[in-house]
């Protein structure tokens, strides 16, 4: 414990000596189109928050231009192993503002600094990660972390390099007040060709025509309720609608107690004493679709019959 200490505080007066150096030389840079002059080093009590906030960051909010030179000092330590750092603030402006600014002493230091913006594309965001110091928001921290790990299927197709050290700025803005709002994302969903046993290759749109399923069920439905059983029938259409997206043949065929009969069973499973039910009811199916929350998922036989050698390679691990 006692040798780390001394490594920060030899950090720390590293970082004020090139600032102190900056402000004798009257530097000279421009941060968001605007010229600026450096003319900031760092007070004792900046200091000592510095070194305070490589062990045990302080979440109290102050002075912007205080925090934004006190979080030089963390940054800089952290960002010598070479695994990286990232500042995380609550919008594109003050991210490139930050990063142009304090990149001023970062570059004086040797250190490279680089910044997420909405616009970039994925190779100039990888060179942005791979970076000493990288400055973004929230919000492109998150949705970068869904594409590599959720969308990416190669490294070479991820941009982030890996999760060394962060500081929050505005940790209540961010981690309360934007929590509320999550992250979606959405793309092409592509599936790798899989052998089957049979030697034939099948993709999801092969499952998706699989419909004979559906059309049996469909069928039995019709049978039931020509029967007189409405409330069987009810819940064989359930089924059948469950995995075809209303292209199979109504059942009900527009009688209102058939369609009654269908919802309430509909209803009845979506019950919490009858959800697992509900669940081995899904599973007798490849994949089921709910139109009503935009859902769509492979069951356990979808996946063992796309790829009965790995049926968790559709499985998406997070």
């Amino acid at each position: 414990m006692g040798e780390a200490r001394r490594d920060s505080a030899r950090s720390v007066a590293v970082v004020k000596n090139a600032a102190r150096r900056l402000t004798e030389r009257q530097q000279e840079f421009t941060v968001c189109d605007q010229p600026m002059t450096w003319n900031m080093v760092h007070f004792d009590v900046q200091l000592v928050g510095g070194m305070v906030f490589a062990s045990r960051p302080d979440r109290g909010n102050g002075d912007r231009r205080s925090k934004t030179l006190v979080a030089t000092l963390p940054l800089y330590l952290n960002a010598l192993t070479g695994k990286g750092a990232h500042l995380v603030t609550v919008n594109d402006y003050l991210a490139r503002r930050d990063a142009e600014w304090m990149g001023q002493l970062y570059s004086f230091l040797g250190l490279t600094v680089g910044v997420i913006q909405h616009d970039q594309s994925p190779e100039e965001r990888r060179a942005q990660y791979a970076m000493d110091i990288t400055y973004g928001t929230n919000s492109e921290f998150g949705f970068d972390y869904l594409r590599d790990n959720g969308m990416a299927t190669t490294r070479e197709q991820q941009v982030q390099r890996g999760y060394n050290f962060a500081i929050v700025d505005e940790v209540d803005s961010i981690l309360i007040d934007e929590a509320r709002t999550p992250l979606i994302i959405s793309g092409l969903l592509r599936f790798r060709p899989i052998s089957t046993t049979s030697g034939s290759r099948w993709s999801i749109s092969s499952c998706a025509s699989k419909t004979w399923l559906c059309n049996r069920l469909a069928s039995e439905a019709k049978e039931l309720f020509d029967a007189g059983k409405v409330e069987e029938g009810g819940l064989a259409m359930f089924r059948s609608s469950s995995a075809s997206r209303g292209q199979t043949a109504p059942a009900h065929d527009g009688r209102p107690d058939k369609r009654k009969a269908i919802d309430k069973a509909e209803l009845q499973f979506y019950q919490d004493a009858r959800k697992e039910e509900l669940f081995a009811l899904k599973e007798e199916l490849f994949y089921t679709i709910d139109e009503k929350s935009n859902e769509s998922d492979l069951s356990e036989q979808g996946r063992a019959f796309l790829n009965p050698d790995e049926p968790d390679s559709f499985v998406l691990r997070i």
